[in-house]
């Protein structure tokens, strides 16, 4: 399971998504947590919302999990609204690293940004660097 680093607009589903790591898959999620501050409106809120169960109270934190009707909502949300981002493995000296971008170039140059300890021109990478897309 590969994480992301999305943000959604819907704020309960982005709620949930956070809970859940923001996975590819939300079955295969190894957390579900989110924590808020026990008496809150948001606490309150969330004891209402089928999307929530009530995991434990300790230290004035109310933590809840994504409930199943919650991942299942999440799951629809994120097949209607949500495109996968592009991953590249880019290779480079010898290693190679996974890569978020929307574009080979993009990737490449991420990547480029990244070498703070290497004295290198970005044409120099551009030369030395091979990018391949990864398909899931």
């Amino acid at each position: 399971m590969r994480g992301n680093n999305r943000g959604l607009k819907d704020r309960t589903m982005d709620s949930l998504d956070h809970a859940l790591g923001r996975p590819d898959n939300v079955d295969l999620s190894s957390r579900n947590f989110f924590g808020v501050d026990e008496g809150s409106t948001e606490a309150a809120a969330m004891m209402k919302n089928p999307y929530w169960e009530l995991s434990r109270v300790f230290a004035g934190t109310a933590g809840f999990r994504v409930s199943a009707v919650g991942k299942v909502a999440l799951a629809k949300y994120l097949l209607e609204n949500w495109t996968p981002p592009k991953r590249w493995n880019v290779t480079w000296n010898g290693f190679t690293e996974s890569i978020e971008a929307d574009t080979r170039s993009q990737a490449r140059y991420l990547k480029w940004l990244q070498l703070d300890t290497f004295d290198v021109s970005f044409g120099d990478f551009v030369r030395e660097c091979r990018v391949k897309r990864m398909v899931a």
